[in-house]
Order: structure tokens, then sequence, then C-alpha cells
């Protein structure tokens, strides 16, 4: 790997530590800053991206066989570990975001300098192709499928009502409609206003160092071990399991023994030896029971210390994790090298391009989907610094494999 992509990827860390320090000693204040800042990118800056795109965009000069030839295989890995994650899933959006983890890759911050530092200006050139409809094809397919999924959650008395409600939401949606008004406008065949087309290459712009940003800011917020569920944001538990002992103070709020940050989904106080109704929650969705998680606590005596329901699942969390990074890192691309090669008949630059952009780490996007669906957002963070590390170690291997079986450039 050459010291330019190296660089590059010690520039995206040292982006994502910068956001981490941010969130880690307050400089952002107080509440969630990453919830915000993913709101400001969902519903300001991607949006802008995304119209910019698709209204400038030459439907005409595509390459519509090396397109299928990636996303063919892409998006059938989307949708195999989606239909895995169904049946195991806790919440309606948590199959959706564990199929974009482990689909989605960083086209952009990592994808274009790769390319052009190892295919150069044409390899740039079928790398850019491909980015061009990237984003817009994973995220309008991810989008139906969890706005499906929260529909049927909800409990729609029909299919067509469910159907209904799919379809408005997914059109409705800070993804899909600057795609359909983007296109609207490509239709007409006119250029974009100068004035407009400025404001949306100037929000665009910032899409990228905001993403890298507010990767730092979840890792700081969640760490590795990640939050509990149905908690709240914050609600966070040290190595995983109960303080060792705090003593509860007269007219301290129930919980608060326990470090547990109350939210609004705690509910009023019950006052002295109540056991917080968030508690109670986590043991639910535990599959525990919630009298065995904390005994009534009167104020003065010492908490017990016990391991939280959820502990025992860190390892089964860890081991999830690890499995989308390396599904994104050595299932996809293989699956792109053998689709395209066999399947499309691809070989040469444009087969070593394309496999290589299935062999990217995993792109932030991921993380502003599970921030919008409130779903896995410490899991994802996690799973992203860990790809972006992890790839400076698989990348040489895929260059290697490619370079001595599918061999591209003036002597191949």
């Amino acid at each position: 790997m050459s010291f330019a992509i190296v660089a590059k990827l010690l520039a995206i860390l040292a982006a994502v530590g910068l956001g981490w320090a941010a969130g880690r000693f307050r400089l952002l204040g107080e509440g969630d800053p990453a919830r915000v800042l993913a709101n400001a990118a969902f519903y300001l800056f991607v949006p802008a991206l995304l119209v910019r795109t698709t209204a400038r965009l030459d439907t005409s000069a595509l390459p519509w066989s090396l397109l299928a030839a990636f996303f063919v295989p892409v998006l059938g890995l989307i949708a195999l570990v989606y239909l895995w994650q169904r049946p195991r899933r806790r919440s309606a959006a948590e199959p959706s975001v564990k199929a974009i983890t482990a689909g989605f890759g960083n086209t952009l911050q990592v994808g274009i300098p790769l390319a052009a530092g190892v295919f150069g200006e044409t390899g740039l050139a079928i790398h850019i192709t491909v980015v061009s409809l990237h984003a817009l094809v994973l995220l309008i397919m991810l989008t139906l499928l969890v706005e499906l999924d929260l529909a049927r959650e909800q409990g729609s008395s029909s299919l067509a009502a469910t159907l209904l409600q799919t379809a408005r939401n997914t059109v409705i949606h800070p993804v899909v409609l600057p795609v359909v008004v983007g296109l609207a406008w490509n239709v007409t065949g006119w250029p974009l206003p100068a004035v407009l087309d400025e404001a949306l290459q100037t929000l665009g712009t910032a899409v990228v160092p905001l993403c890298l940003t507010l990767i730092g800011l979840s890792l700081a917020q969640y760490g590795w071990r990640g939050s509990l569920p149905g908690c709240g944001m914050g609600a966070r538990w040290p190595a995983l399991g109960w303080p060792a002992r705090r003593k509860a103070q007269p007219g301290s709020t129930p919980g608060e023994h326990l470090q547990h940050r109350r939210t609004p989904q705690c509910g009023p106080t019950q006052g002295a030896g109540a056991i917080c109704p968030a508690i109670r929650r986590c043991s639910d969705l535990a599959g525990g029971d919630p009298a065995a998680v904390e005994a009534p606590c009167p104020a003065g005596q010492l908490a017990p210390a016990r391991t939280h329901p959820t502990a025992r699942q860190a390892p089964w969390a860890w081991r999830g994790m690890l499995g989308l990074v390396l599904v994104k890192l050595m299932l996809q691309p293989a699956l792109v090298l053998v689709c395209a090669h066999w399947g499309f008949g691809l070989s040469g630059l444009p087969l070593a391009v394309i496999v290589m952009m299935g062999a990217l780490p995993i792109g932030s996007n991921a993380l502003i989907f599970a921030q919008r669906y409130r779903a896995l957002e410490a899991e994802t963070t996690a799973a992203t610094v860990l790809s972006t590390v992890a790839y400076v170690a698989t990348a040489p291997l895929w260059l290697a494999l490619l370079a001595r079986y599918f061999p591209w450039g003036p002597g191949a």
C-alpha cells in the first residue's frame, strides 16, 4: 500500500480522534451533541449532496454492465444480512442497521485516494462512476426495508395500509426525497442555477468532516462497550457491570447509587427504595427478572455489586460487531470478485477497481443511518473505527491477490 493511502487512513483516524476529544472533554457542551450533528448531517448536508449529485448525473454515459457487476453482489449481501438478522432483532431497525454496516463502504474518504493512487486517472474515473450511484442505491433500498419493518411494528390494520405507510415514509424521507427532486430536475435537462449549485456544493462538502467528527463523538459517548438497550442515551455502565459499591445518600434519586443517568424514559421518581424503571426495562430486554437485578435499596445502605444482565451478552455483541467487520472487509470483495469476473466477464482494471471498492472499510453513512433510527449506534461506531484500522492489513492482501491472479495495467 502506498504512503499516500496510509497517510489518508491516518488522517481519517486523526479526524475521528478530534471528534472523540471534543466529546470526551465536553467541548460541544452537555446534552447529546452526537445526536445534533447526526440530525444536521441527515437533514441538511447529505440531502444537499444527493440533490446536486442526481441533478448533474449523466445517465446516458453510465456503464450499466459494470454497475451491475458491483451492485448485484453488494445488494445481494445486504439482503442476506438483513434476512439473517430479522429473526434475531430486538427492535425493528436493527436488521437494516446491521445490513448497512456490513454493506456500505467508505467510497469517498478512503476509496478515492486508493483509486487515484493505485489505478491512476482511468481507475479513478471508474471508481467515481460507481460512487455516483453508491449512496443512492444502497440508502434507498435500506430505507425501504427499515420503513417497512417500522410500519409492521406499529401494527397497521392491513397489508395495503402497511404498504401505503411504508411508501409515504420512504418518499418523504431526508435521503429519498432529495434523490427524487434531483432526478426530476435532471429530466428537465436544465443546468442548476449558479447560486443554487454553489449553495448545494458548499453544504455537500461538509458531509465528510462532519461524519468523521460524528464517529469520534459517538465513540466518546458510547465507548467500545456500548450502551444498554432501552435506557436512553448515555445510560452506560463501567466495565459492563454495576459499580463496585456506592452509598445511597438520603433523598437521592433511585438508581443514583448505581450511577444510572436518569432520562425522560426513566419515568417519575418513586421514592427511596424503588427500582428505576429504566433498570427494570433493561432487565426485561435481557430476558431477566427485574426483581433479581436489584433489590430495593433504602437510603443510607450499600448497593451490592452485581453484574448487569446484558453483561453476559457482551461477548456476543463483540462477536457480532467483528462479524460485520469481516463481512465488509473480506466477504463482500470476494462476492464482487466472483460475480464480476465469472458472472459478468470483467477483467483487468475494471475488475480490480470494483473489487477494491467492495473491500473498503465501513462508511460513516452507516452511523448516520443508525443515529437516524436510534438503533445500534455504539456497535456501528465501534465497527466503523475497527474496520478502518483493519483495512490497513486487508487492503494489501486484496491488492496482492488481484495483482497475482487478475493483473491490470499495460503489461497485463
